[in-house]
């Protein structure tokens, strides 16, 4: 179900980033999945994942006649698209914890993240607020800019929309690791979105799940802002 989502999130996001000029009848290409398209530019700004092209010029009944890809194997191409953008997404955000010297999985035991010293936390909340000056910084690796230090808000916000659940849950019907890593993201863009609450920087009053869609585009595509959380 994400795979086809994931492929309309990005449609657009592939229209804007690479607009195809017009091109002659001649530039025409048959993709694999027996569509015609306009050129090769097109096909590779607007055709599914795992289609590529078959042969130059319109597709011809004969095309179709060899045999049309199942839904399974679209599902499957989909979900090899989904893997290595998860992979990819995964690898961008830990080199980002690493040049901010960051480890999200101990925030509690840190003192600084990169040149963020949090030197502002003092008096009897101290501790809350370092954490949640830590998790600002953390946010900054998914793209979300978040500077808002009221952890009790943000745990509120935690709660209602149920982030751990969903971990857990989403943990609970893997067994791979790029599966483990979909659900890691998701409930950490999930807090990173608490945290822009919190900041108010975001509306409460949306009840929207949280979407890998949303991280990948955050992490992949610096061309493409995170959208509004109302």
């Amino acid at each position: 179900m994400l795979a086809p989502l994931l492929t309309l999130a990005l449609l657009p996001l592939a229209l804007a980033a690479c607009p195809c000029p017009p091109a002659p009848a001649a530039a025409e290409v048959c993709g694999s999945d027996h569509k015609t398209y306009p050129s090769a530019c097109d096909l590779d700004c607007t055709a599914p994942p795992g289609v590529a092209a078959a042969h130059p010029g319109p597709c011809r009944p004969a095309d179709a006649a060899l045999g049309r890809p199942t839904n399974a194997t679209l599902l499957l191409s989909g979900r090899r698209a989904r893997r290595s953008a998860t992979t990819d997404a995964m690898k961008k955000f830990e080199k980002c914890e690493s040049d901010r010297q960051l480890d999200s999985r101990r925030l509690e035991s840190l003192f600084q993240c990169g040149e963020v010293s949090c030197s502002e936390c003092t008096g009897e909340e101290a501790g809350d607020c370092m954490l949640m000056c830590k998790r600002n910084c953390l946010c900054g690796c998914l793209g979300l800019h978040t500077t808002g230090l009221d952890s009790r808000r943000c745990s509120r916000c935690r709660e209602e929309r149920n982030c751990v659940g969903q971990y857990v849950a989403c943990m609970d019907r893997c067994s791979t690791q790029e599966c483990r890593d979909r659900c890691w993201l998701d409930e950490e863009w999930c807090t990173c979105r608490c945290a822009q609450q919190a900041d108010g920087l975001v509306s409460s009053s949306s009840s929207a799940p949280v979407l890998l869609t949303e991280v990948l585009l955050a992490l992949l595509c610096a061309c493409a802002p995170p959208k509004p959380w109302t």
